[in-house]
């Protein structure tokens, strides 16, 4: 077993294995299930200690690709509304949750020219780079992700997989699409499958690992 950081003692990866187990626990898209790395659960970064408590085996692909995001009641807690582009999901979250809202973005960068495909690219990477940003920081205020449709699609299994909490909102959009992009993440979403049964059945695996790598919600 080796990591990036060769201070870890191998008598803690080993025994992080025994624990553990010997596959990723994290299961990205593109995972290769063999865990040849360990990962942080607290980001060494953020604090995290070099113990057996806060060390996970990882695959190097979703090692690399979770970084240092921080995991779900473990010094962050993310809802995330899955829903198609303008569509406005309703749901209660917590009073006191910072909300990083795409639509919100998309309307302040629309303000007085409309939305075409240049405005929802602009929008689209200030939402990814503020959320970037945001699953880094250790906070006690919730966060609450309302993704472009496009994003959403692509990423909700890694957010799943940090153990972040996803409702699906299934409506379907009334409103004519304002620009090809915006048409074009509808199309993405009515064909990913994304789903309350698909993403039920995709917690409940999750859940599993979970308890298995010795984790709770």
């Amino acid at each position: 077993m080796s990591t990036r950081r060769a201070m870890i003692p191998r008598s803690v990866q080993a025994k992080v294995v025994e624990t553990y187990g010997g596959t990723c626990w994290l299961k990205f898209p593109g995972c290769t299930g063999r865990a040849d790395t360990l990962d942080h659960l607290m980001p060494y970064s953020k604090g995290g200690t070099d113990s057996v408590n806060n060390l996970r085996p990882a695959c190097r692909h979703c090692n690399s690709l979770r970084a240092d995001r921080l995991v779900q009641g473990r010094g962050i807690e993310v809802h995330v509304l899955l829903c198609a582009p303008r569509v406005r999901p309703h749901g209660g979250m917590p009073p006191t949750a910072t909300w990083l809202d795409y639509g919100a973005m998309l309307g302040m960068m629309a303000s007085g020219r409309g939305v075409d495909d240049d405005v929802w690219r602009i929008a689209e990477g200030m939402w990814n780079g503020a959320v970037a940003k945001a699953l880094r920081l250790p906070s006690a205020v919730p966060l609450v992700l309302l993704p472009p449709a496009s994003v959403a699609v692509e990423r909700w299994r890694e957010w799943l997989r940090l153990g972040y909490d996803l409702q699906v909102d299934s409506t379907h959009p009334a409103k004519p699409f304002r620009c090809d992009l915006e048409l074009r993440a509808d199309v993405s979403w009515m064909r990913s499958g994304v789903t309350d049964r698909s993403v039920s059945n995709a917690v409940r695996a999750r859940d599993d690992d979970w308890r298995r790598c010795g984790l709770v919600f």
